[in-house]
């Protein structure tokens, strides 16, 4: 299977493999105009989605103006990411991160993976404490009574029983 779909991907334009390749360090449904930004090539490309379409490398959903896009499946995706350098993905990541980043509206958690991956930490860091901050909102929001608790200076799951927040400096901390 592995030797079929690596002459699959040796037939592909150097674009379509680069685009098929970021899609793949995306890991799930990513805005076509996204990946097409990450590859640096600019403007999307609508022949190789249609390749790579055809060729049932990727599969694709949504209105043409904000299609996204996906590896068709995770063998063709785990050879992809296979045959990439550490280096390679490094960088992908960041490219993801930073086209991500300039629609204004991404996810915090997509982002704070795709700076960690990259090496980033420091700005993988400032989306974590973003993500955070929206998960103690949707905390307060999901949790009756507990808009009050916020005011007074108390943390609201510091609150229940069981649980036990841990306060984390350095993300390194975690594994021990």
């Amino acid at each position: 299977m592995r030797h079929v779909l690596a002459t699959r991907l040796s037939r592909l334009s150097e674009e379509a493999r680069r685009l098929l390749s970021v899609i793949a360090v995306a890991a799930g449904p990513i805005p076509y105009a996204v990946a097409s930004s990450a590859t640096g090539a600019g403007q999307p490309d609508p022949q190789i989605l249609s390749v790579l379409r055809s060729q049932r490398l990727l599969r694709t959903r949504g209105p043409r103006a904000a299609v996204e896009v996906e590896v068709f499946h995770d063998r063709i995706r785990e050879a992809l990411l296979e045959r990439l350098p550490p280096d390679d993905k490094a960088e992908i990541h960041l490219h993801l991160a930073a086209s991500l980043e300039a629609r204004g509206d991404a996810d915090p958690e997509a982002l704070f993976a795709h700076f960690v991956a990259a090496g980033d930490t420091a700005r993988a860091l400032a989306f974590a404490e973003v993500a955070a901050d929206r998960a103690d909102s949707a905390l307060g929001e999901a949790v009756p009574g507990d808009r009050h608790v916020r005011g007074q200076g108390r943390h609201p799951a510091r609150d229940r029983p069981g649980v036990q927040v841990v306060h984390v400096d350095h993300p390194g901390d975690l594994a021990q």
